[in-house]
């Protein structure tokens, strides 16, 4: 139904919109005429106050109200599109501003003239659910009452899954669950931030308990849901939604029916995000953002920072030995004898708290501790971490004095150690500026890793060890690279536990001016996409970089590769510079969409990309195509699509790999990879097991290890979780 007011939010444009501008977008039906009319007899209201004059400018977020008439039938004959028919459905995807409300009594109803087009019968033509007329995107129909009413009950009784995506501004959860009308849940999750909107995964749970045949449809219940978690989706005109150009930011996703006979994914079109700014929003690292108290900042502690050189310098003028500096200076963590005997026989860089672990309760983050076991034989030093079941990074051995009298200095030599050791991606930034410089303990920097992301130097802080040197080794970088424009995201928490998405803050701004932007990466002259302002994942896994160069060397025009959990398509797109089409496996629309991406920034043959929405094991299950190569490379855990369930690469990777060899021709090439910190070591085994069952004689396998800028350290295997065969 054509709803009698409209209530909406004015966006942040460059140019500022009139108020006349914005109610015609958010009235299209109406006339000129029409909305002079209201503001003649003042039924418009900004923000509670009564304003007559259309021109008027309009600031961000200004909240206008107003009642309307009957609008001007501005809508014809619908141009809908057919996407697919079933024997007793149909779908079609509506195009924005075509009424979504059936009326049988209306002979100009712009649905009646859909079904004229589509060859059916209008008398029995019938939507599954209503569609405002500001949505555009997938719609569902029945071919009568009857066909459209089962559909309704399937989504209802959850036997048909839909998932929906949309615009809103930022949400402070990643993830989470809603409740809409009649407490019918709505899961989320984020999917893509850009600046201060969020696109948002939506799921509604209609199954769960028993729904009345007066449920809410799928549109307006997920419409309600968003609003009343204060998040109204863009173009939403009802519900005090941000107004902008192209109406209502909500399409079907994907649908899936139990049966099967009814499952598909649609992508988001072109134009899906605003052209225009739409809110303001506080670029990270600017001076609006507020610090963490637990975290020193680079530019704005000066005096802390002073007052710890000083501290530093004191202490090497009262050492005249070890045991002064012991006695004076340095307190002790006492540690079990366990813990010594590991980090020293085995160079375990950690000190996992346990019941002997004693004295680090008043000690803060970052403090240089002496490690002492529980019978008083002194061990390595350490720099301590926050509350939580890590208690101290190793800084230096017991006997490593020097590394402890003057530890600025040692942390300028050891990031310049760092950089030495990949002279020769610094000498290719031309082709290649995708790369690690710090690769934490590996390099004797304790919980910090900074990453080369195209234009950008992005350092990930993993924990509050390095509080204490971190300006220092910000200040190294910086004197390599006076002009690098450095950021760093705080990642102290697992993701899965955290309130919000961890967001960079900027340390240093460089030459680069693209602020809070996705960025162009190289690697061997390819351009990928990268989004490093958010998250840990930047949408590139740099580490793969030997073996993207190893696969192309087996690809070739008219082959026809798999590339499983693909990601972002980064293996895709190396292969299809050597001329193979590569079929793209990933559950996540959003990856395939970015791959994509890649694929036209490379200006590669758009054939060769072939995305596949779909669990891999049910892709697997589904075809009988037999490839030239296949790359394996899955999570460590996920929820799989449909029926599939719950996947874990400890219990269900041999016989995945299994399958992959059903589907590999002889001679093919594969592949398999595994992060997996607990099940570090053995997946050759796993691979010759697999290989065995399903029959295929594997002629050579050869390790496929991490990048050399990813460096191991031995006696450290939850800082080398990544192990790669390579199958031929």
């Amino acid at each position: 139904m054509q709803p009698d007011f409209l209530r909406f939010r004015a966006p942040l444009e460059t140019t500022l919109p009139h108020l006349d501008e914005l109610l015609r977008r958010a009235w299209p039906e109406g006339t000129d005429g029409q909305r002079k009319d209201l503001f003649e007899r003042g039924g418009v209201e900004v923000d509670g106050r009564t304003v007559r004059d259309g021109k008027r400018a309009l600031g961000e977020g200004a909240l206008v109200t107003t009642k309307i008439g009957t609008g001007q039938e501005a809508y014809g004959i619908p141009e809908a599109n057919e996407l697919t028919r079933g024997p007793n459905w149909i779908l079609v995807e509506k195009p924005t501003g075509m009424p979504g409300t059936l009326d049988r009594d209306d002979p100009m109803n712009p649905i009646l003239f859909l079904a004229d087009m589509l060859g059916l019968d209008r008398d029995t033509f019938t939507p599954v659910w209503e569609m405002p007329a500001r949505c555009g995107g997938p719609w569902l129909f029945g071919f009568t009452p009857e066909d459209a009413a089962e559909l309704a009950r399937a989504w209802r009784s959850g036997e048909m899954m839909l998932t929906f995506t949309a615009l809103t501004r930022r949400l402070e959860l990643p993830r989470g669950q809603l409740l809409g009308p009649g407490d019918v849940p709505v899961n989320f999750a984020v999917t893509r931030y850009v600046d201060g909107l969020c696109e948002v995964q939506l799921i509604p749970e209609y199954g769960r308990k028993a729904q009345k045949e007066s449920a809410p449809d799928p549109v307006a219940l997920i419409l309600e849901a968003m609003a009343t978690a204060n998040a109204p989706l863009l173009g939403d005109r009802v519900r005090e939604g941000f107004m902008v150009d192209g109406g209502l930011r909500l399409r079907l996703a994907a649908i899936l029916h139990d049966p099967s006979e009814l499952g598909h994914s649609y992508p988001t079109p072109s134009d899906w995000w605003p052209q225009e700014p739409v809110i303001h929003w506080v670029k990270p690292g600017s001076e609006e953002e507020p610090d963490e108290d637990d975290f020193d900042d680079f530019e704005d502690d000066e005096a802390t920072y002073q007052e710890r050189e000083q501290y530093d310098r004191d202490a090497r003028d009262q050492a005249k030995d070890a045991a002064t500096y012991l006695g004076g200076k340095t307190p002790t963590l006492r540690v079990s004898d366990k813990t010594i005997e590991v980090m020293e026989q085995q160079g375990h860089p950690w000190v996992l708290e346990d019941s002997q672990t004693a004295g680090r309760d008043h000690l803060k983050p970052g403090t240089l501790v002496r490690l002492m076991s529980r019978k008083g034989k002194p061990g390595p030093w350490a720099l301590t971490e926050g509350p939580g079941e890590l208690a101290a990074r190793k800084w230096a051995d017991a006997e490593d004095l020097d590394s402890v009298l003057d530890i600025h200095e040692e942390t300028r030599i050891r990031v310049d150690e760092a950089i030495i050791k990949r002279a020769d991606l610094y000498r290719d930034t031309a082709d290649t500026d995708l790369f690690r410089i710090i690769h934490g303990e590996a390099d004797g920097i304790p919980g910090l890793f900074v990453d080369r992301v195209g234009p950008l130097w992005r350092s990930t802080v993993f924990g509050k060890a390095c509080r204490r040197i971190k300006r220092t080794i910000y200040e190294s970088i910086l004197e390599s690279d006076p002009r690098a424009t450095l950021i760093e995201i705080r990642h102290t928490a697992d993701i899965r536990t955290q309130d919000q998405l961890p967001v960079a803050r900027l340390v240093h701004e460089g030459g680069f001016t693209g602020m809070a932007q996705r960025v162009v990466g190289l690697e061997d002259g390819l351009r990928y996409w990268c989004e490093p302002w958010e998250g840990i994942d930047v949408g590139f896994f740099a580490d793969q970089r030997e073996n993207r160069r190893k696969l192309k060397t087996f690809a070739a025009p008219g082959q026809r590769w798999l590339n499983l959990f693909g990601h972002t398509g980064a293996f895709s797109v190396a292969l299809a510079s050597k001329g193979a089409a590569v079929l793209n496996v990933d559950v996540s629309r959003r990856y395939l969409d970015w791959t994509r991406e890649n694929f036209e920034l490379n200006h590669l043959d758009p054939a060769l990309d072939i995305p596949v929405c779909e669990d891999a094991r049910a892709f697997l299950k589904g075809t009988d195509e037999k490839f030239n190569g296949i790359i394996v490379d899955p999570p460590t855990a996920s929820q799989g699509k449909g029926k599939e369930g719950f996947w874990s690469v400890r219990k269900g990777y041999e016989e995945l790999l299994v399958t992959c060899f059903e589907h590999l021709v002889p001679g093919g090439v594969m592949l398999v990879c595994r992060n997996d910190r607990k099940g570090r070591g053995g997946l050759d085994q796993v691979i010759e097991r697999a290989a065995k069952r399903a029959k295929h004689s594997i002629e050579k396998l050869e390790p496929a290890p991490p990048s050399p800028d990813y460096p191991p350290l031995e006696g450290f295997p939850e800082g080398d979780t990544f192990e790669g065969w390579l199958v031929r």
